[in-house]
């Protein structure tokens, strides 16, 4: 029989956690809740989601009630959860050595930035469509490992 493991927790980064790592929480949360659990962290957290960002997580058929930017320093309080591995989705989060220290990385994601999009157009928005693409294409290939593969990937972080 086999042993039933508690879920690989795993945190999503980025500067502003404002769209990419929201995105990647919700997608991976509703994906394998059961295996995973996923969170999104900021350097510098925005005040609010990205309107994109939202709009299109409910296109696709995602709860985003609650879905607001946090900071990274709450996953450093004592009684944050154990983070077993930690995806880096912009260039701020891949350059900073004190994040690493502190988390070391377990990947980083080169996602299309969103940070550059302000206005309302659609072409806009078909810039967040696409970083979901990209986004659900990549976590449902970590999703498909193998434990013994996930389980490799924590024991580099500790």
């Amino acid at each position: 029989m086999t042993e039933l493991r508690e879920p690989y927790r795993v945190l999503f980064l980025c500067k502003h956690n404002a769209s990419r790592s929201l995105m990647a929480e919700a997608i991976l949360n509703k994906s394998r809740q059961e295996r995973f659990q996923a969170y999104s962290a900021g350097l510098m957290p925005s005040a609010q989601p990205h309107q994109y960002t939202l709009e299109v997580l409910a296109e696709q058929g995602f709860d985003t009630t609650g879905l607001q930017p946090k900071s990274v320093q709450q996953f450093l309080q004592a009684d944050a959860p154990k983070i077993d591995m930690v995806i880096g989705l912009c260039q701020s989060v891949q350059e900073d050595g004190e994040i690493n220290g502190v988390f070391p990385m377990t990947a980083h994601w080169h996602i299309n930035d969103t940070d550059s999009v302000d206005s309302t157009s659609d072409t806009d928005k078909e810039t967040f469509k696409q970083v979901f693409l990209q986004l659900a294409q990549r976590l449902h290939l970590l999703i498909d490992l193998p434990d013994e593969k996930i389980e490799h990937l924590v024991q580099q972080t500790v």
